[in-house]
């Protein structure tokens, strides 16, 4: 059975490769590279935000209700007050005044405007002349429309539904390409355990030749130089085989770090 031969013998005959004692298919290399990976992971994560900005910006259009206001200013200070006399009258000066606003605003996505209804209220204390003073607005309705232009709801209508779906044609896309990398890692694999098979092979028929050739040269039925061509033969194979253990390794090195 030569190389060749053996080749497609264990090609037909080896539907998963091992790794330690770990047995996958394909199919199990496939699923876990895409649960698993670094790049199924960055994919994920990139999918999720694509989302929740696509979230984001529909709850742009939607009623919002906007709570703002100041937080309570105190004030303590002495002011000088000029007299008709011309003299100065030094007055302190102790007031608290917090406003509050409340309101309710919808985008207008067809003119770039808003609209809103809103409700305010202020309040004035001073404390030295001991005088409150409040107002507020119970209800007004609010409409800012800018002229001539750039209307940015209109065009984040009709962009960013096309950014979302190519969001997710992208993942499909990087999902793929981890399917293809998979598979690629798992014939390298494959590949390289079939390569140390046969090295391994060979260097169990050049042992049993050497063996022979070593009996006959004992013998004195054949040449010294015929025994160190057949040993030659067999240190090669031993480093043949060296190699593919080393390439072996190096190949499930790349796939369990692919698909963890």
């Amino acid at each position: 059975m030569n190389k060749k031969t053996l080749l497609v013998v264990f090609l037909l005959g080896w539907t998963f490769f091992s790794q330690g004692q770990n047995i996958f298919s394909i199919e199990e290399i496939i699923a876990r590279a895409k649960q698993q990976s670094i790049f199924s992971k960055q994919a994920e994560t990139q999918k999720e935000t694509s989302y929740w900005q696509y979230r984001s910006f529909k709850t742009n259009y939607n009623p919002q209700l906007r709570l703002n206001g100041n937080l309570p200013t105190y004030t303590n200070y002495v002011t000088p007050v000029i007299q008709p006399d011309g003299t100065k009258l030094y007055l302190p000066v102790n007031q608290f005044n917090p406003n509050l606003n409340l309101g309710l605003q919808q985008p207008i996505g067809s003119t770039g405007g808003t609209i809103s209804a809103n409700t305010s209220y202020n309040f004035f204390n001073d404390i030295a002349a001991d005088v409150n003073q409040w107002s507020g607005t119970v209800m007004n309705i609010e409409l800012r429309q800018p002229i001539f232009a750039y209307n940015p709801w209109k065009w984040d209508k009709r962009i960013r539904p096309v950014i979302f779906e190519e969001s997710k044609r992208i993942f499909v896309e990087r999902q793929e390409g981890i399917s293809r990398n998979a598979v690629s890692l798992f014939f390298d694999v494959l590949r390289q355990q079939v390569n140390e098979q046969v090295a391994r092979f060979n260097l169990a028929n050049n042992d049993t030749i050497y063996k022979i050739e070593q009996g006959r040269y004992n013998m004195g039925t054949t040449s010294q130089d015929k025994l160190l061509q057949v040993e030659l033969q067999l240190l090669r194979s031993r480093q043949e085989v060296a190699q593919a253990q080393l390439e072996l390794e190096n190949a499930r090195f790349n796939s369990d770090h692919t698909s963890d």
